[in-house]
């Protein structure tokens, strides 16, 4: 049998890897067959190395440490958090740092790294869902979008979103949305 490399991918970085796929066909290669061999490599990339990062424990550390820092910016406020799929990268490589629902008594507020950022959102706040609320105050009708609460900060800024650049940043935000419910 006569072998032809159909797909492959070499990859250098914090983990290595590497995947080839020869074949043997009784004719030649299509453009068909090397998309379906390089979309299976890419496949199987992902699934080998979400398991080699489970594996790491230096990855779990790295979890435990996002996840103490991204819930200390909440310091007391939070009711409970629910880990989610990262909400940047849903490759391998940040599988294993999830993003957090955090429920406050103002509702729920989503928080997670993006790339040199953190991603702060509370539009389900603003669409008052989740949250049990304020003794007394209707949460939907008071609560504050990012051109209101944070006008003077030059980050990327979405409706109910807004990056902080860190954690002490985070921070900040963070109880400046929840404290314009309390009337802080």
């Amino acid at each position: 049998m006569n072998y032809v490399q159909g797909a492959g991918i070499e990859s250098h970085g914090e983990y290595h890897f590497g995947l080839k796929i020869h074949v043997s066909l009784e004719r030649e290669l299509t453009e068909e067959d090397k998309n379906l061999m390089a979309e299976a490599v890419r496949d199987l990339e992902d699934k080998l190395m979400r398991v080699t990062v489970s594996l790491d424990p230096e990855s779990k550390k790295r979890t435990d440490a996002q996840r103490v820092q991204l819930l200390g910016v909440f310091d007391g406020i939070y009711l409970h958090a629910v880990a989610i799929p990262n909400g940047y990268c849903s490759r391998w490589c940040c599988s294993h740092l999830p993003w957090y629902v955090v429920h406050t008594k103002v509702g729920p507020i989503t928080i997670g790294w993006r790339k040199r950022v953190i991603e702060i959102d509370w539009e389900d706040c603003a669409a008052g869902r989740v949250g049990i609320g304020v003794k007394g105050i209707d949460v939907k009708s008071i609560i504050k979008d990012a051109a209101t609460l944070f006008p003077d900060e030059n980050v990327t800024k979405g409706p109910y979103m807004i990056h902080a650049y860190g954690a002490d940043k985070a921070k900040e935000y963070v109880m400046k949305i929840v404290g314009a419910v309390h009337g802080v």
